[in-house]
């Protein structure tokens, strides 16, 4: 009996205790983490993050560290080691998952000439990412030139020790970090925050050396690692060799341990290939004088009159299959224009996008500000000069930008549009000479039936005049069509006279060539 009263006993005085204990825990959490250390209980999810960083709650505080720079030194990364090798951190995947990217804000972005200014993104129809694409009107002539490639960029998962076996052994080759690149020049570069920036120069550094295999010199995820070669792609012609594409390999958290370049075959006899690549730039440089456009024009002009589009010329994707090979698709006219007037100290940006086809083509910063040029789409026979330093409005219905080209300034210049004109356009009138507006022009047959019928309807019967324009060969070759067989009458205007109440009608049309490939057409009507 003794015994059972001092085991129960026991257990209220435990019970007391335990309840205790809950309480002083539920008023002082610290508490329980002094408590569980000093039996050696770990709570159930932790996964021994102690051991890795010394202080648990110290990365929970840190949840939303950037990775600002102090001091040379990364906040929110793993610590570089003398020999490029990463230090585990958990902290280092937290960064990871906070700017995955690595693209500034867009009020980073720069839109002023000179690069000082601080500006809004681009225009709607250029967010990346929207639902709705323009209704583009790719015109006939140039609908099949393009051949741009997009980025790819592939990854391999391995094992956390193989991750940290590459960064120790294979290194960072050469880093770059004395390197310095001019926003002005070089937008992309621009465009990335201070982690992709230090990844953008040792990619550039170890692409310029020729070096394939490296482990990043700065802790980066596959997002950030691809916007940044992207951005290094972008911004450099003069690297010829390297491919529109690259290997890597991540660790269990998403860190990239090892980046693979890929090169062309220029690569294995690269000092030859540079000096015939220079001494073909050459050629064009010294043909060019003047103010920055009348050079701008010159380049432009000569890359039209000695190219052949040709979608399987090799190295098409880049500067030196227009200029030593003289035969490339629109990545290489893009490429070789931006090369020539980077070398002039011209702003010249490689703009990528959607034309009906991936795309691509420049945007040139003159001293009103910057335009929209694609000399790919001015190699037609004869030449034209229809999307020649045009602005982002003039550009709405053929092109759209996507990728990291929706961040290159918007193209607003009207000094140096319209300066010069096509050859089939000397001495024709703009729909801006007769005062047409842009609603009155039809760019298929249907809307060229339904104006033609509003007209008719809203002015009834008697005696008068309408005029309204369509746009295209293509469509002036289905309307004159439609005219000479008489099929005109079922496809609208039975139907106009029906609802304007009229049983005889006669019409003569007067047809008049404008520029742009536009066709303004006077209706002469006598109709009761």
């Amino acid at each position: 009996m003794k015994f059972l009263k001092s085991l129960l006993t026991l257990i209220l005085i435990l019970s007391l205790a335990l309840g205790g204990i809950i309480g002083l825990c539920a008023i002082n959490p610290e508490a329980a983490d002094l408590i569980a250390t000093t039996l050696g209980i770990q709570a159930p999810g932790d996964n021994g993050l102690d051991a890795l960083t010394g202080n648990r709650s110290n990365l929970q505080n840190n949840a939303d560290s950037t990775g600002d720079f102090v001091n040379g030194t990364n906040t929110g990364t793993n610590d570089i080691q003398n020999n490029g090798s990463i230090s585990s951190s958990v902290d280092n995947q937290n960064n990871l998952n906070n700017n995955q990217s690595g693209i500034l804000s867009p009020n980073s972005i720069p839109t002023d000439i000179n690069g000082t200014g601080i500006g809004d993104l681009p225009d709607k129809q250029y967010e990346q990412g929207e639902d709705e694409d323009p209704v583009l009107r790719i015109p006939e002539k140039v609908s099949e030139k393009n051949g741009y490639q997009d980025i790819v960029g592939q990854t391999n998962s391995i094992g956390d020790l193989e991750a940290r076996e590459l960064m120790d052994t294979l290194g960072p080759g050469n880093t770059g970090s004395e390197l310095v690149f001019d926003k002005r020049l070089y937008p992309y570069f621009d465009m990335l925050d201070e982690i992709g920036q230090t990844l953008y120069k040792q990619i550039y550094a170890n692409a310029f050396d020729a070096n394939k295999k490296f482990a990043p010199v700065i802790s980066v995820g596959e997002k950030q690692l691809k916007n940044t070669f992207i951005a290094v792609y972008n911004d450099h012609p003069e690297l010829f060799w390297l491919d529109s594409g690259y290997m890597g390999k991540v660790d269990g958290t998403g860190r990239v341990a090892e980046i693979d370049l890929k090169f062309n075959d220029l690569a294995n006899d690269l000092n030859n290939a540079r000096a015939r690549f220079e001494d073909m730039a050459k050629l064009y440089l010294i043909e060019a004088s003047g103010s920055d456009f009348d050079r701008e024009c010159t380049i432009h002009d000569m890359l039209v009159n000695n190219l052949e589009y040709n979608l399987r010329a090799p190295y098409n994707q880049s500067a030196y299959s227009a200029l030593v090979n003289k035969q490339t698709v629109c990545a290489g006219y893009a490429r070789a224009m931006q090369y020539l007037l980077q070398r002039m100290d011209i702003p010249c940006y490689y703009c990528t996008g959607y034309a009906g086809e991936p795309h691509a083509w420049n945007i040139i910063g003159l001293d009103d500000g910057y335009y929209n040029v694609d000399a790919t789409w001015a190699d037609t026979d004869p030449e034209n000069y229809d999307y020649f330093n045009k602005s982002d409005n003039d550009y709405f219905d053929t092109h759209r930008r996507n990728e990291l080209s929706v961040y290159l300034p918007p193209c607003n210049g009207t000094k140096y549009s319209d300066i010069k004109v096509s050859p089939e356009d000397y001495g024709l009138r703009s729909i801006d000479d007769l005062g047409l507006s842009t609603d009155k022009i039809a760019y298929d047959l249907y809307s060229y039936n339904r104006m033609c019928t509003e007209a008719i309807v809203d002015r009834g019967l008697g005696q008068y005049s309408f005029i309204n324009a369509i746009a295209g060969d293509e469509l002036y070759n289905m309307v004159d069509q439609m005219y000479k067989d008489g099929s005109y009458r079922s496809q609208y205007l039975e139907d106009a006279m029906r609802k304007a109440g009229a049983t005889n009608c006669r019409m003569s049309m007067e047809i008049e060539q404008l520029r742009d490939n536009i066709y303004y057409i006077t209706h002469k009507i006598n109709i009761s």
